[in-house]
């Protein structure tokens, strides 16, 4: 049972959800683990901490589109709404 779930995984549909379950978890525990270090270690001579928490989120959010748009670009697919606007 097990052999036939990950041999064919790429037409499977559970083996995929599990993936990408999966990649999602381990991203988020890891971001959350370097920001919990960012802001939990001084910092410079003075040994101040890191106060700016929602600037750690805008950085992550600026490299996560930039990601995104070279994988697009990468993979020749469009950059236009699949979705009315409207909707």
């Amino acid at each position: 049972m097990a052999e036939t779930l990950f041999l064919n995984w790429r037409e499977n549909r559970v083996a995929k959800c599990a993936f990408a379950v999966f990649g999602i978890m381990s991203t988020l525990l890891i971001y959350g683990v370097c920001q919990e270090k960012i802001m939990r270690v001084p910092y410079g001579i003075e040994k101040e901490y890191f106060r700016y928490s929602l600037f750690l989120v805008f950085c992550n959010r600026i490299m996560t589109s930039i990601a995104s748009a070279i994988v697009l670009m990468a993979s020749n697919k469009s950059f236009d709404p699949i979705a009315p606007f409207y909707s």
